[in-house]
């Protein structure tokens, strides 16, 4: 079977737990802020809609405020306790607005991201799963997880190709925009 393309009609973001007490103790923490900001602008540029979750704020702290200052302002932020971030509300709230397709970036790549991964995969969703956006505190953990992820069905991207993928044109409106982001 054919992996499909990913479309902007269809297709959300989802930022799992990128928050203060988690993103210190992240291997390769600089390249991993740095990659989901781009992500994060690019898909407000090109107005797909975004999610982003906190695990346990309370204890956990909010978003980093790297992170938080280049989010739109129509996104929408889930508290959650479970591992995965696709809540029933969070797969209702993607269902009603005709999402099919889930880019996935944050943390833990073995943990939150992965559980994530599995539950959007069940779902039946097209899941991808942004590589250079994605972090564990132990490099093995990520390199493992993102292998079964791939296996179970998640198809592997990086913030670059996934922003351009969504373009499909350099004639497009948003080329310039891009392509000033990822230089």
């Amino acid at each position: 079977m054919p992996i499909p393309r990913f479309d902007l009609e269809y297709t959300a973001l989802i930022i799992v737990d990128m928050q203060e007490k988690l993103v210190p103790v992240m291997d390769q923490q600089p390249s991993l802020i740095k990659q989901i900001r781009i992500l994060i602008q690019g898909c407000g540029i090109l107005k797909i809609p975004i999610l982003i979750t906190e695990q346990y704020p309370q204890g956990l702290g909010k978003s980093i405020e790297p992170i938080t200052q280049v989010l739109p302002d129509e996104t929408y932020c889930q508290e959650k306790k479970s591992f995965s971030a696709l809540t029933e509300q969070v797969y209702q709230q993607l269902i009603s607005r005709g999402i099919r397709q889930v880019i996935l970036a944050g943390i833990e790549t073995h943990i939150c991201l992965q559980q994530t991964a599995l539950d959007t995969l069940s779902k039946g969703l097209i899941t991808g799963i942004v590589v250079d956006a994605t972090s564990s505190r132990n490099p093995m953990d990520k390199k493992i997880a993102i292998k079964r992820m791939i296996q179970a069905g998640a198809i592997p991207l990086t913030s670059e190709s996934i922003l351009f993928e969504l373009q499909k044109t350099a004639a497009s409106e948003t080329f310039k925009a891009i392509s000033k982001l990822v230089k």
